[in-house]
């Protein structure tokens, strides 16, 4: 029953938002269209909130210092790019989402600290983790998946694999990752990928309930 839970709060919170790193290397926030890599709704990612950006190549990850936004070096030169955005601190209450330190506290139903990660493979041969934090990865090589394909995901937290991390593929809730980090998704069309999970994390002592990662992984299929 609490499996089943969790899943529907985490349905519900999957489809406040896409996030994905266009082809530019630009991160995008929007609702991101499965049909022919259609963006229905797209706006610029809010440039307030704290963020780190990651560049591997050639094995060598370095973290891109320099104005929020487009960077040249989150370009296609990154074998793999990665964004983190640090959203704050949110509560639910019986009126909505707000702010959590502009919520009664007496009218709290939950509350949690938001950090969103977005990663693209531009060469798919760089597959595995980066090891920053929340982060969503293929098991092997992508390079040769097509449409009607499976692909094994892996989870992992700081390069180490989380088993019940909660994963959606094109805003469709497909389950939970296996003791070993592992899900297997089938890829419903050719172009953009997205594949996102949800990891909650109970905090004690803090202004939060809890600790909410959402990670997402982009990649391109032919």
């Amino acid at each position: 029953m609490y499996r089943l839970l969790l899943m529907a709060m985490t349905a519900a919170t999957l489809s406040a938002h896409d996030y994905w790193i266009d082809a530019s290397g630009a991160l995008q926030r929007g609702h991101l269209a499965a049909d022919a890599g259609e963006h229905a709704h797209k706006d610029e990612v809010p440039q307030r909130f704290p963020s780190e950006r990651y560049c591997r190549r050639n094995g060598t990850t370095d973290e891109v210092k320099g104005p929020f936004g487009v960077s040249e070096r989150l370009g296609t030169e990154c074998d793999s790019a990665m964004v983190v955005l640090h959203l704050g601190n949110y509560a639910k209450t019986p009126y909505g989402i707000v702010a959590a330190a502009e919520a009664n506290p007496s009218m709290v139903i939950r509350s949690w600290e938001s950090i969103e990660s977005v990663k693209r493979l531009n060469r798919p041969a760089d597959f595995t983790p980066l090891g920053k934090g929340f982060e969503l990865s293929f098991s092997r090589d992508p390079s040769t998946l097509e449409e009607g394909d499976k692909m094994r995901i892996l989870a992992t937290f700081d390069g180490i694999p989380k088993a019940g991390a909660v994963v959606a593929y094109e805003g469709r809730v497909v389950g939970t990752t296996d003791e070993a980090g592992h899900i297997n998704v089938r890829i419903r069309h050719a172009g953009l990928q997205l594949i996102r999970a949800t990891l909650r994390e109970p905090l004690r002592g803090a202004p939060v309930a809890e600790r909410l990662y959402n990670a997402t992984l982009n990649l391109e299929v032919k």
